[in-house]
């Protein structure tokens, strides 16, 4: 039967039945994306990714106590709410090459209690792991970088690939070397 011989409320019942049965369809859910929340950071001209929840606190640079150490990478220690901070650049810890002065401390959770000299702390940012046929090219310098991301955000970064850290393999390899005395 054609909607023309049903009456004005005939054609209002077989307009909501057509939608109802629209509607009732099921519906194509797209798969979410994974990201992870990280501080992602600037050293050596590269971009480094730290997982936020092994973050404690970002602080501008402030003035360490050197140490006497063989590592290059430990450039002192530093105190921050009554714990005492084994200071590395990051740069040197990766063999990335040398930071510039200053820039910020990124203060990690955990024992040994570590910090990390960074020329700068961007921003937090969701981010998405490159997969291995992505990253056939690049190579890890270091057993830390775990892989590559990009920001879930497009034009963050201008599109700049993100090596992806494990703080614990950073501690793991590079705990802090004495020189002389007891």
């Amino acid at each position: 039967m054609s909607n023309s011989k049903l009456s004005e409320t005939g054609r209002r019942h077989a307009l909501l039945v057509s939608r109802a049965r629209r509607l009732a369809r099921p519906r194509k859910v797209s798969e979410p994306i994974k990201s992870t929340s990280c501080l992602v950071c600037e050293s050596a001209g590269e971009l480094y990714a730290l997982p936020l929840l092994q973050i404690a606190r970002v602080v501008p640079f402030a003035r360490i106590s050197p140490v006497p150490t063989i590592n290059p990478a430990l450039v002192g220690v530093v105190s921050r709410a009554g714990s005492f901070y084994h200071v590395f650049d990051l740069a040197r810890l990766l063999r990335a090459g040398d930071g510039a002065e200053g820039g910020h401390l990124v203060m990690l959770r955990g024992a040994p209690p570590i910090a990390l000299r960074v020329d700068q702390a961007l921003r937090v940012a969701d981010l998405i792991e490159l997969s291995p046929a992505d990253t056939s090219q690049m190579r890890a310098n270091h057993p830390a970088v775990t892989g590559f991301a990009r920001p879930l955000q497009e034009g963050l970064f201008n599109e700049r690939t993100i090596s992806l850290i494990d703080p614990d393999k950073l501690v793991a390899e590079h705990a802090p070397l004495r020189v002389g005395g007891n």
